[in-house]
């Protein structure tokens, strides 16, 4: 009886370590992963083994009825930006029917910009000058948004400037690689 009673006590103190540290188990679990949960920005590499590297930084839409994607294209010889949507073609302009236009506001200031229509309608090549605009400004710390059709984005400076810098770095990476190789 007395080992029976010291067994018991036991159990007991291991399920009140276990109702204390489960918990703590569960928030240290919640905030380590929150990094990658508070970030909408993704950074894929491709190809990194081989002479065509690239890698891509993108910002999927949470709802394809009314959210643009944004996608960055880098490689060591250029960066393309390309704007999408799912659910129907984008409106052309009046002037032609592969132009799109694409509203910009940033700072308060609101802008227009064609842009090619690729892909059925649904996704944009932006200009050069538009791309180099919207990632300066994200990296001064600006909003930017973007407007096309009932589509928008809202582009936070804060979470983009982390996930760009890894995609500086894997660039710089890749361009250092290639002049060695050459």
């Amino acid at each position: 009886l007395g080992t029976l009673t010291k067994q018991m006590k036991i159990y007991r103190s291991i399920g009140r370590m276990v109702h204390f540290i489960l918990p703590l188990f569960f928030i240290l679990f919640i905030s380590s992963c929150s990094k990658s949960i508070n970030n909408p920005w993704s950074l894929e590499k491709d190809n990194v083994n081989s002479p065509w590297v690239s890698a891509r930084l993108s910002l999927a839409s949470v709802d394809v009825f009314r959210d643009l994607s944004i996608e960055l294209i880098q490689t060591a010889h250029n960066r393309k930006m390309h704007v999408s949507a799912y659910s129907k073609r984008f409106t052309p302009s009046d002037n032609s029917p592969l132009l799109v236009p694409l509203h910009l506001k940033i700072n308060k200031q609101a802008s227009t910009v064609l842009c090619q229509s690729i892909d059925g309608g649904q996704k944009l090549t932006l200009p050069e000058e538009t791309s180099n605009l919207i990632i300066n400004h994200l990296l001064n710390g600006d909003q930017v948004s973007l407007f096309i059709d009932q589509y928008r984005a809202e582009l936070d400076p804060i979470t983009f400037k982390a996930r760009f810098k890894d995609l500086e770095d894997f660039n710089n990476a890749t361009i250092a690689k290639v002049q060695k190789a050459l």
